[in-house]
C-alpha cells in the first residue's frame, strides 16, 4: 500500500491524502494512513527519549549500568566477575536495574501509579523540539547540515 501511494504521489505530484482523490471512495485510505503514521510517531518519540537518556548517560567516566553501587540498585544486584560467575536465585544484573529502576522507574504494581519521570519528560520535549526544528527549517536545509 505504501509503495502504491508513493508511486501514485510521484506520478500525480500529490501528497498522501491528495492521491486518493482520483477515486473519491478511497479518500478515507489517505486519512487513515495519516492517522496511523501520526499515532506511530507519537509512540516512537518515547523510544527516542529513552535513546537520548542512554546517550547522555553514556558520557560518564564509568557507565552507570556497569556496577551495582548506584542509588537505584537493590540488594539483589549482581555484578559478573571471574570469581563469582553464577548468579543467585533472584539476582539481577546492573543493566536490568538501570533500565527498570532508574530509566523507567517501574512501580510495584497496578495499585501504585508511580511518579512522572521529569528527566524523561525533558528528553521527550528535546526530541520533539529537534523534530520541530528539522521541519521548520525544512528537510532541504537539514540535509545540508548532515552532509
Amino acid at each position: 500500500m505504501f509503495y502504491l501511494e508513493v508511486a501514485m504521489g510521484q506520478y500525480l505530484s500529490r501528497g498522501g491524502i491528495g492521491i486518493w482523490g482520483i477515486v473519491p471512495m478511497f479518500k478515507g485510505i489517505g486519512i487513515a494512513s495519516l492517522t496511523i503514521v501520526t499515532l506511530s510517531n507519537i509512540y516512537y518519540m518515547v523510544i527516542v527519549a529513552w535513546i537520548l537518556f542512554y546517550l547522555i548517560s553514556s558520557f560518564t567516566e564509568v557507565l552507570p549500568w556497569k556496577h551495582c553501587g548506584n542509588h537505584w540498585n537493590t540488594e539483589n544486584c549482581w555484578e559478573y566477575n571471574e570469581t563469582h560467575a553464577a548468579p543467585h536465585n533472584k539476582s539481577v544484573t546492573p543493566i536490568v536495574e538501570f533500565w527498570e529502576n532508574h530509566v523507567l522507574g517501574i512501580s510495584s504494581g497496578l495499585h501504585e501509579i508511580g511518579n512522572m519521570r521529569l528527566e524523561l519528560a525533558l528528553y521527550l520535549f528535546l526530541s520533539w523540539f529537534i523534530v520541530y526544528v528539522v521541519i521548520w527549517r525544512g528537510l532541504h536545509q537539514s540535509g545540508k547540515i548532515v552532509w
